[in-house]
């Protein structure tokens, strides 16, 4: 469950990667599935159309982080700034980070189409 939570305190939840919903930012954690082997904690802001942080979390619970590089908006700047993890991480621009969360990095690799348009229940 999402904790509600001011934007200044985003870094800690982001950190300990904890679902969290602040103004205009908000996590997700998409579990491991038969076609991605790691769960991946995605923060967004404004949108699932930018993610702005990516940690993927391996099995033996290594992490790998990813940050995204293209500028959108000054708030935008902002919040990556209040939730800028205490890690290293890689740069990706936009159209890799939607894979990254969609797929892993193997989607990036692969460059697996990207399905943001389409509801996955109802195929609209």
């Amino acid at each position: 469950m999402e904790t509600v939570i001011a934007n200044r305190d985003a870094r800690k939840y982001v950190n300990n990667l904890e679902l969290f919903k602040g103004s205009n930012i908000f996590s997700m954690l998409k579990p491991s599935n038969d076609n991605v082997h790691t769960t991946r904690y995605v923060v967004y802001s404004y949108g699932t159309h930018f993610p702005i942080y990516i940690c993927e979390v391996a099995p033996d619970g290594s992490r790998q982080w990813y940050r995204n590089i293209d500028k959108y908006s000054p708030t935008t700047s902002k919040h990556m700034t209040q939730c800028r993890p205490n890690a290293d991480c890689l740069p990706m621009d936009t159209n890799s980070m939607r894979r990254i969360a969609m797929y892993g990095i193997n989607g990036v690799a692969l460059d697996l189409p990207m399905l943001l348009n389409i509801n996955i229940l109802t195929g609209e």
